[in-house]
């Protein structure tokens, strides 16, 4: 009987599924497949090689990040031990930058970006900013430093505690003496919010010639000026930020015929006061006078304290950032971020605008939304673009209510919460209506729950890691249950990741088609081919001669996104790129590992590549394979032969091999038959090199593309076509099929037209 297969969409089956006969993807699924891509339209090619950049900075830890201006302005960030260092087009920038992280810490990072700014969280350090100044230049900072950052705090003091201060005037150092325990040498740079009424709301001024008014009024919220009498000139409603150093506001031009009614609103406290001019005296025997009225509603005014230093648990001394209301209060407030309470982990954009910011280790289940479009303003507030803040009730996934602390944080038309147990989604209470403080609501979605890695958006779903890190979930919306559900899509290869002790790292290739890499923590690249709408979901796995420690991916114009790898090879700690698959006539791309390329005008027989020093590789000259060359200690690699066109790298071997070939199909089943696998037909596009074999031999059968218009011990063309190779076999009860590519050339397969016999 023949028996076809033209389509591995299925991608690699899990041990336990491989005799699942009856599943709709057992014909299009394999048992393995090791270096070779299942392509979305069935076929399968092997993976191009990774061609060597540069060393990593240090041999250490290693983080590498994406920063991707447009397609046509994209960086890699190479972070090792407090530093980052930058390249461009695979090319390193001079210099780096210094940053906070050790190497241990890097693991922790989380990321986001708008436009030129990579905004970076670390639960053990302050919120911080990457700016790229010019096209080769960065700088770093702490939001928390900026001049414009705003900070959240955490919930008034309830118990009862009372704080007082030496002095309130703003820049003055003040000795704080608490009435019972409260400070601890950790809470030094921690900030004080520190509340009192005020309740003095309203000034009253009357002018009967230029003047400035004697009072001044604290204002913050709605106020209202009102005048009243008859007077003819220019009255002036004057503001300070300080208190002391006051310029125009407002003016109002009124005759005799006309007083004033205005309304304003500070959104940040200010101070206001009064002066008249153009004073015009009155007609003889009327009485001009201007009395004016300048009023707010009384509201909780504010100042801010930095801690200087801890002197015992009840007294500390700090420094006034912002004028106290009063000496005394029991409304105070410790900052959220800081090195007692702990940094924000996460980091994400909302849709509408925001900022976003969550986990401490104090609040492990708040969010901080920043105001809209002003990133760094954490100030609560009211109104609908005012920054917010809300505390997540994490469920057990069971309807119950937990402690569980927020896991990731996922931008989708709602904000996307996941925890260990649960994933909710924050969006507007009133959907018709933007966020806001009063215009919002959690609501949990689905459970499990979500380990701590960034979900990957592709299309209208969200991947996310489940807890444990060893399946890969999809969260979509259903739209006949409105809500969502989250398919796990290892569900055909559950070992996937399990036996690489989970995932590490993901990373997402849109172009040319979608590759989901799942980085295990043994250095293997599970990737797994995506289009649900094709419904091609393929797992396979990418190998090398060593440990892939990290992974980034860059968009390109070209078509095809640029996927960074750090390899560590022994002692050697590389930064390579994958290279880009040719899809030209000949063998013109790169399949070899740690590879260098060299172009000379002149034909030569040594190259030098010192990263390569000591080791085995393979060599492609002008077209021709020489294996087995041994680099001496100095990097130089020693040809048979002359060439002007040479790439030397690690070979590597990619494997493919079928399912069981079974056939249930009632009435027939070949379950309880014997089987031989005679001849196979194979369908292939522009290839060259490989073999094939039955898994009942060891024997593998050699694919000849060489034809005779080719020439003798020259490049040779890659070929699509048809060939039929006779692979003697003997009856057994299970037969598979195994293709090896061991050439560094392409090998992309479309079909596998198999004799099989059964009795």
């Amino acid at each position: 009987m023949s028996y076809a297969l033209n389509n591995f969409t299925g991608g690699e089956f899990g041990e336990r599924l491989r005799y699942r006969v009856d599943l709709a993807k057992y014909r299009s699924g394999c048992r393995v497949m090791e270096n070779f891509f299942p392509m979305p339209w069935g076929g399968v090619e092997n993976r191009p090689g990774m061609v060597y950049l540069a060393p990593a900075r240090s041999t250490g830890k290693i983080l590498l990040i994406p920063f991707q201006f447009n397609v046509e302005q994209a960086y890699l960030i190479e972070a090792t031990d407090q530093a980052f260092r930058f390249f461009r087009d695979g090319e390193l920038l001079s210099g780096h930058i210094t940053t906070p992280y050790s190497a241990d810490e890097l693991e922790d990072l989380c990321w986001t970006q708008s436009n030129d700014v990579l905004f970076l969280a670390h639960p053990n350090h302050p919120p911080a900013m990457l700016s790229r100044i010019t096209t080769t230049s960065f700088r770093y900072e702490t939001i928390t430093g900026h001049s414009a950052y705003r900070a959240p705090f955490m919930d008034e003091n309830s118990d009862g505690i009372t704080l007082t201060a030496s002095i309130s005037s703003s820049g003055a150092t003040a000795q704080i003496t608490a009435s019972d325990e409260l400070f601890v040498s950790a809470m030094e740079g921690a900030l004080i919010r520190w509340s009192s009424p005020i309740t003095g709301n309203a000034i009253n001024e009357t002018f009967t010639g230029d003047a400035t008014g004697e009072k001044v009024l604290r204002v913050r919220g709605s106020w209202t000026l009102t005048t009243g009498g008859s007077f003819v000139g220019t009255l002036h409603l004057e503001r300070s930020e300080d208190g002391e150093t006051f310029s125009a506001y407002r003016s109002y031009t009124v005759n005799a015929e006309r007083s004033l009614n205005d309304t304003g609103y500070c959104e940040d406290r200010v101070y206001f006061r009064l002066r008249f001019s153009g004073w015009q005296d009155p007609p003889e025997g009327t009485l001009y006078e201007c009395r004016a009225a300048l009023s707010m509603e009384a509201y909780e005014d504010y100042g801010i304290l930095s801690v200087n230093k801890v002197t015992d648990s009840t007294h500390a001394e700090a420094l006034v950032v912002e004028e106290l209301p009063a000496t005394t209060t029991e409304s105070w407030s410790f900052s959220a971020w800081d090195g007692c309470h702990g940094f924000p982990a996460l980091v994400q954009f909302y849709s509408g605008d925001r900022l976003v910011f969550a986990r401490t280790a104090a609040e492990p289940t708040r969010v901080w939304l920043s105001a809209v479009g002003d990133y760094l303003n954490y100030e609560a507030g009211t109104n609908a673009d005012e920054a917010m803040l809300l505390t997540i009730k994490t469920g057990n996934g069971q309807g119950g209510v937990t402690g569980n602390a927020i896991s990731f944080l996922g931008n989708r038309k709602e904000l996307v919460i996941g925890s260990w147990a649960e994933i909710g989604s924050l969006k507007p209470k009133d959907e018709s209506n933007p966020l806001a403080p009063d215009n919002k609501q959690y609501m949990p979605e689905t459970s499990p729950g979500g380990a701590e890695f960034p979900p990957l958006p592709i299309n209208d779903v969200l991947l996310f890691v489940r807890r444990g890190g060893e399946n890969l979930m999809e969260l979509s919306y259903n739209y006949m249950t409105d809500g969502y559900q989250a398919p796990d899509l290892t569900i055909l290869r559950p070992e996937i990741l399990s036996e690489g002790g989970g995932i590490k790292a993901l990373a997402l290739v849109q172009l040319p088609y979608p590759v989901v890499y799942c980085l295990r923590h043994d250095g293997v690249l599970a990737s797994f081919t995506y289009n649900r709408s094709e419904e091609v979901t393929a797992w396979a796995r990418q190998v090398t001669d060593g440990v892939v420690e990290s992974i980034a991916v860059l968009q390109d114009p070209s078509g095809y996104d640029k996927v960074y790898l750090a390899v560590r090879r022994g002692s050697r700690l590389n930064i390579e790129e994958l290279s880009r698959r040719d899809d030209g006539d000949t063998c013109s791309g790169i399949w070899l590992d740690a590879a260098k390329r060299f172009s000379f005008e002149e034909a030569v027989s040594q190259v030098t590549a010192t990263h390569l020093a000591g080791l085995t590789v393979s060599a492609v000259a002008d077209g021709i394979v020489y294996p087995g060359l041994v680099v001496s200690g100095s990097g130089v690699v020693t040809l048979p032969e002359e060439a002007k066109e040479i790439t030397v790298g690690l070979p590597y071997v990619s494997t493919l091999e079928t399912l069981p070939l079974e056939i249930m199909q009632a009435p027939e089943s070949t379950f309880s038959d014997s089987k031989k696998n005679s001849s196979v037909l194979l369908k292939y596009y522009r290839s060259a090199g490989g073999s094939l074999r039955n898994s009942g031999s060891s024997k593998e059968h050699d694919l000849v593309f060489r034809r005779a218009a080719d020439l003798a011990n020259g490049p040779i063309e890659l070929k699509t076509g048809t060939s039929k190779v006779v692979l003697p076999d003997r009856f057994d009860w299970e037969r598979s099929v195994i293709a090896v590519q061991r050439d560094p050339f392409p090998m992309t397969i479309l079909g596998l037209v198999n004799d099989l016999e059964a009795y």
